[in-house]
């Protein structure tokens, strides 16, 4: 594996850094949805004493346009992804006043290579 995305932000965050138990090197899992939106979804174990109940997937955020427009490929290829959260930065800490998680993915770089077939290449007969 190599790293596809070394750092990008999440964008429309769903969840709360305050409330939610979510730390550095958390894994996420990227879902395409629609045509035009991925998703990171990360794993929030149970609130509940002593480990009862069980964890739950929530939606933290979605890729940014950029980001975005790299990983299609991959998930439409059905490739292995390793996504973790990387930076974390809880509204009261930083100027613009808002949540920020930032995530790096990892992967095989011929799975970021789009399905398209390349057009044909003509060059002029030599006589």
């Amino acid at each position: 594996m190599q790293v596809l995305i070394y750092k990008t932000s999440l964008l429309r965050l769903e969840v709360n850094l305050c409330r939610d138990a979510i730390y550095l090197g958390d894994p996420l899992q990227l879902v395409q949805e629609g045509s035009d939106d991925v998703a990171a979804f990360v794993k929030l174990p149970s609130r509940l004493p002593f480990g009862i109940g069980k964890a739950r997937k929530v939606r933290a955020g979605y890729l940014e346009n950029h980001a975005k427009k790299l990983i299609v490929p991959a998930l439409a290829k059905g490739g292995q992804l390793r996504v973790r959260i990387v930076e974390i930065q809880a509204r009261r800490l930083n100027s613009e006043g808002i949540d920020m998680i930032s995530i790096s993915v990892w992967g095989d770089p011929a799975d970021i290579i789009p399905t398209v077939p390349l057009g044909r290449i003509v060059s002029p007969a030599v006589a």
